[in-house]
C-alpha cells in the first residue's frame, strides 16, 4: 500500500512521480465524511472521489451515488463491485443539468504557481481548481441542491467569497478542524434564491 504525504519541499520531479498514487483518506476526507452524516436525497455526485470512502459512507441515504475522478485510482476497483457508479472524468461536465441533490468536492486547495500534482496543487490562491470544479458542479444541481466543498485556511477566502457572490450562492460553514499548520473548513453552498427561510 502506498501512502501519499503532503510535502511542499518535494522537487517537481518527485511531485509528478507521486501524482499517480491514490490520495488516501486523511484528515480532510474524514472531516468531509463527518459533515455528510446529515445529508440524504435522491442523487449524489462526488467530484474527485479518490479511494471512495466518502461515497461508501452515503450508501443507503441516496438512490444514485456517482463518483468521478480524473485518473484511474484504486477507488475504481474498490467501488467496482458496489452499487456506486464511477466515471473517469475531469469534473462534472459529462452530466446533464439539474441531476444532483448533493455534490461533494474535496479539491486540491494548496496555493501553487503551477499545477504539477492534481491531487494537491490548487493553483493561484489555492482556489483556481476549486473554482473550476464548483463552476462545473453548479449546472448539475437541482434547484434546491447543495454543494459541500472542503477548503483550507491556505485557500484564498477572498476568491471563494467572490465566487459565491458572482454565482448567487450562500456559503454556510458546516464544520471545521484545526490541524497543525492549517484549518480545514467544510462549506455548504446553495443558490440564494432557493433557500427556504
Amino acid at each position: 500500500m502506498q501512502i501519499f504525504l503532503r510535502h511542499s519541499s518535494l522537487s517537481s520531479k518527485e511531485r509528478i512521480e507521486i501524482s499517480t498514487m491514490t490520495y488516501l483518506s486523511r484528515e480532510d476526507s474524514e472531516l468531509l465524511r463527518e459533515a455528510l452524516r446529515s445529508y440524504s436525497g435522491d442523487c449524489c455526485l462526488e467530484i474527485g472521489f479518490g479511494y471512495g470512502s466518502n461515497l461508501l459512507s452515503l450508501r443507503g441515504r441516496f438512490n444514485l451515488i456517482i463518483g468521478t475522478d480524473v485518473q484511474r485510482t484504486d477507488g475504481f476497483e474498490r467501488l467496482g463491485e458496489s452499487d456506486i457508479d464511477t466515471v473517469l472524468a475531469d469534473g462534472a461536465t459529462c452530466f446533464r443539468s439539474r441531476m444532483f441533490d448533493l455534490v461533494l468536492i474535496n479539491p486540491p486547495y494548496l496555493p501553487s504557481e503551477e499545477i504539477l500534482d492534481k491531487t494537491i496543487d490548487g493553483g493561484c490562491g489555492g482556489f483556481e481548481v476549486a473554482g473550476r470544479l464548483l463552476g462545473q458542479a453548479l449546472p448539475t444541481l437541482r434547484s434546491e441542491g447543495k454543494i459541500l466543498v472542503l477548503l483550507s485556511s491556505e485557500t484564498s477566502k477572498t476568491d471563494f467569497d467572490l465566487f459565491c457572490r458572482d454565482h448567487g450562492l450562500s456559503a454556510r460553514l458546516v464544520t471545521c478542524r484545526r490541524l497543525f499548520l492549517e484549518t480545514l473548513f467544510v462549506y455548504e453552498l446553495q443558490r440564494i434564491d432557493c433557500i427556504i427561510p
